[in-house]
């Protein structure tokens, strides 16, 4: 998928800000508004990938006001089936 955006929207987690969103999940009572109090601002968040090193995801948070893309073009992509098995049941 290709998705167009104004990289003003884009902010580059650091290791400081993962550890914020952390504890905001796991706090006793985790608050949608202090997540996006702290996050919406500039809603395209750059995440390191914990799969490919040196490689970045992106999360999207489509409804923060500020948010605008485009969608340039959508290729088909198949999961291996094999995902969706516990070990031993294939």
């Amino acid at each position: 998928m290709g998705i167009e955006l104004d990289r003003r929207q884009v902010r580059s987690l650091s290791e400081r800000a993962i550890k914020k969103v952390e504890g905001i999940a796991l706090s006793q009572s985790p608050s949608l508004d202090a997540f996006q109090r702290e996050f919406y601002a500039k809603p395209v968040l750059r995440v390191p990938s914990v799969i490919i090193p040196r490689e970045y995801n992106y999360l999207l948070l489509s409804d923060a006001a500020q948010f605008t893309a485009r969608v340039l073009w959508v290729e088909p992509f198949r999961f291996d089936q094999r995902l969706f098995f516990a070990v031993g049941q294939m």
